[in-house]
């Protein structure tokens, strides 16, 4: 799912995945393997999306909720967004 995430929010920003990648500071060829599918996003690469850009990561990884976070009032702790995403991904890797 982070994948087509990826690309839909590249598209939304109207960005290059060079732009991306500078943006989040990592290789366009990571933002290139990460929209294939080749590779998962690091911890780093979830954090910057979430400090930087304000990306819901439970939209990014399942498309649940917003694709932004909107609620700055209260948002949810990157870590616990974090431990929610790693479980959601577990359970669809079948390993919970």
């Amino acid at each position: 799912m982070y994948s087509t995430n990826l690309k839909q929010l590249r598209k939304e920003l109207n960005l290059s995945a060079q732009k991306l990648a500078d943006k989040l500071g990592v290789s366009q060829s990571s933002i290139a393997q990460y929209e294939l599918g080749n590779r998962e996003p690091n911890y780093n690469f979830l954090l910057q999306l979430y400090l930087k850009m304000g990306i819901n990561l439970n939209w990014f990884v399942s498309g649940q909720g917003e694709m932004f976070i909107t609620d700055k009032k209260a948002p949810q702790s990157f870590e616990a967004q974090v431990e929610t995403i790693f479980n959601k991904l577990l359970e669809q890797k079948g390993i919970i």
